[in-house]
């Protein structure tokens, strides 16, 4: 049977049954725009499936990511358990450059690709957004000038600030963030300008519980969000609610981060991207922490929760913008499985400490 007929099946519950007899066929694998056939084997599993990636690719199957559908493609399963796989392409995100590029470049052509899809994605969806443009021509005149910022950042005009991203964000991507430590200056010295230099404890409370209650009302733009979290989640458990104090604790740090600058708590990361990139994995590892003790199966279900998330969250945005579709696609499940590394490392080497203080 073609994989097309199992996908059929599946959507419409006619059988919960999966046939075992899929003949050759191909399956598109999506690598930001490019689009790749990959020729697939009679009952292969996700291991074999990525090895054929890497023959074509030359990504490493160790550094590849695959999802489909909203599903993480995980190395237990078989690639028939995937019928999604028949409708769309499935996507790829790599954990390291191909090994071609890596060879030539030192490794950082196949993320710098990346980084610039996505911005020439964000600075094209910033430009044609016409909310984006009413709030600059209704608030333009009372928006703080930037000039200043923009000369201490040595950025001339919208591809000179692209550009300048896209080297810093590729090393980021790569595990070097120490351009937070060179950009945290100005944007620190234009914050104060605006919000003013000795900024109490009270305001900052303040604006934090107002942060938490336009992320709430957000929320409920997105019932089929919440109805995903409640339905996965143990009897009893209120998923948000438990987010809620872990989220001001991060957010708190966020702040005092940013204002103060690095904090001598942390004498092991004593740079500010040294706590950026630590604060950056301590809230994702924090949250999922959250959800994994919410349902019924732990971490497996928490990741895989999060690919459906994604999925929806990616449908109902491409319903509203649909012009866009290009881009939700592909940060959607980069976002995921960035997120599953920090996790990962949370757990090795955060959890369990006074990461909260």
């Amino acid at each position: 049977l073609k994989l097309q007929f199992l996908y059929f099946i599946e959507t419409h519950n006619l059988t919960k049954k999966r046939s075992t007899v899929l003949m050759g066929y191909t399956v598109q694998v999506k690598t930001g725009d490019a689009v790749h056939n990959i020729d697939a084997e009679d009952g292969w599993s996700i291991p074999e499936f990525k090895k054929a990636i890497e023959a074509k690719l030359g990504i490493a199957a160790s550094d590849q990511k695959l999802t489909v559908g909203g599903k993480v493609m995980k190395e237990a399963k078989n690639l028939a358990d995937f019928p999604a796989a028949a409708k769309q392409p499935v996507n790829l995100i790599s954990s390291g450059a191909p090994k071609a590029a890596a060879a030539s470049s030192g490794g950082g052509e196949g993320k710098r690709e990346q980084v610039d899809q996505l911005f020439t994605y964000i600075i094209k969806m910033v430009e044609e957004n016409k909310q984006a443009q009413e709030f600059k021509d209704k608030y333009g005149k009372e928006l703080p000038d930037t000039t200043e910022l923009q000369e201490a950042l040595g950025i001339d005009g919208v591809e000179s600030a692209k550009k300048k991203a896209l080297d810093e964000m590729t090393k980021v991507l790569e595990g070097d963030w120490t351009p937070f430590d060179v950009y945290v200056g100005p944007f620190r010295t234009f914050a104060q300008k605006v919000l003013g230099t000795d900024i109490e404890e009270e305001k900052r409370n303040k604006w934090i519980e107002q942060a938490v209650s336009m992320a709430l009302k957000k929320l409920t733009e997105y019932p089929e969000v919440e109805e995903q979290i409640t339905k996965h989640t143990k009897p009893g458990s209120n998923l948000i609610q438990q987010l809620i104090p872990v989220a001001k604790i991060l957010m708190k740090r966020a702040m005092n981060l940013f204002l103060d600058g690095a904090s001598p708590k942390y004498a092991d990361h004593p740079k500010f991207s040294d706590q950026m990139r630590l604060l950056t994995v301590t809230a994702v590892g924090a949250v999922m922490d959250v959800c994994c003790d919410c349902l019924e199966d732990g971490k497996a279900q928490c990741q895989e929760l999060m690919a459906k998330l994604c999925g929806v969250i990616i449908e109902k945005l491409t319903e509203k913008m649909p012009e866009y579709t290009t881009l939700f696609a592909f940060a959607g499940p980069m976002a995921v499985m960035q997120m599953i590394n920090w996790h990962e490392e949370f757990e090795k080497s955060i959890k369990g400490k006074t990461w909260d203080a």
